[in-house]
């Protein structure tokens, strides 16, 4: 596949509707039917349902590098932490994501007791679209062999999940997605 064909594989990763997107290639997790305990926004419930959480690694699980969606099938929140209860969704890196009960926080609990937790996104429909959106950009990213163009693209995504989400940052508490774009 050319420059062309993978700026263009890409470049729909930033631009489709998320709905177009979510439907194309990915397994997804969803939540359970009955998300009250959760307390989450209506805009939080309505991204969970209608899209999931994409599963980017099959099989990948606590063990794998990639996103796995998985998102708890109970009402009572799976995660304990000194931050707060939450409701899993998945795994990724080497630790559990979870949405905070009646806040609408996605973090990430280390698997490890000696780690801490990190902020991820500061709504869970923030999570969502860029998880699904990292999903198909990271595809094209891992064909692109111009190094000018792969470093571009991750500049030009890091700006998406800023504009997604303006609480995320390298300076912010919510500094996971630039330490996944960075470290790529």
């Amino acid at each position: 596949m050319g420059n062309a064909e993978l700026q263009a594989e890409f470049n729909e990763s930033m631009e489709l509707p998320l709905g177009v997107l979510s439907r194309r290639g990915f397994g997804a997790s969803y939540p359970p039917r009955d998300l009250g305990q959760w307390g989450l926004s209506k805009e939080d419930t309505a991204a969970l349902r209608e899209f999931g959480i994409p599963v980017m690694e099959p099989g990948g699980g606590r063990h794998g590098v990639q996103l796995v969606g998985d998102v708890q099938e109970s009402s009572v929140p799976e995660i304990r932490s000194a931050v707060g209860s939450a409701f899993r969704l998945g795994d990724y890196w080497g630790r559990s994501i979870g949405v905070l009960q009646a806040e609408g926080l996605v973090v990430a609990f280390p698997y490890m007791d000696d780690q801490a937790v990190s902020y991820v996104n500061s709504a869970a429909r923030k999570f969502v679209e860029t998880s699904w959106r990292w999903c198909f950009a990271s595809k094209a990213l891992k064909k692109m062999n111009d190094l000018d163009q792969l470093y571009d693209n991750l500049e030009h995504f890091y700006d998406l999940v800023c504009q997604i989400d303006s609480e995320v940052g390298e300076e912010s508490r919510f500094n996971w997605w630039p330490g996944v774009v960075g470290g790529w």
